[in-house]
């Protein structure tokens, strides 16, 4: 989720990495969901919707294209980009305190519920590993 979250912040995140941001802020929904940890909601949703505003950027044309921070987002810190950078960053922080709460039994059971439900509305699951992901971001 860091490498992701690395890439989208230097404007070089793949379609790929989007997807893993967008599925690992997924499944830190499902666990607020169960009720193991709660009080994040606002802050995993506010994360997706920074993540879905670059990824339109990206999905502008026919294909994805990896989009670079403008130099006035980079310039002014009151910039929504900021915002989104801030937001995400705090998403990944508090994912990882989740994650740090819960018992491999119960991650395996929110991640396989959520991949049930995603594959019943016609999405698809793939298996990323973060090799994967760090070979993308070389």
């Amino acid at each position: 989720m860091r490498l992701c979250l690395k890439a989208l912040r230097e404007g070089v995140a793949t379609e790929l990495q989007d997807d893993t941001m967008h599925s690992c802020l997924g499944i830190a929904q499902a666990i607020e969901r169960t009720g193991i940890v709660r009080g994040l909601t606002d802050h995993f949703t506010s994360a997706i919707d920074a993540c879905d505003t670059i990824a339109m950027r990206c999905r502008c044309g026919p294909s994805w294209q990896r989009t670079p921070l403008y130099f006035y987002e980079l310039d002014a810190p009151a910039t929504a980009v900021r915002l989104h950078e801030y937001q995400l960053h705090t998403a990944v922080r508090l994912h990882e305190y989740q994650l740090q709460q819960l018992s491999a039994g119960e991650l395996h059971a929110v991640v396989t519920k959520l991949k049930g439900a995603n594959l019943s509305a016609g999405g698809r699951v793939i298996q990323v590993s973060n090799t994967d992901l760090a070979a993308l971001a070389a």
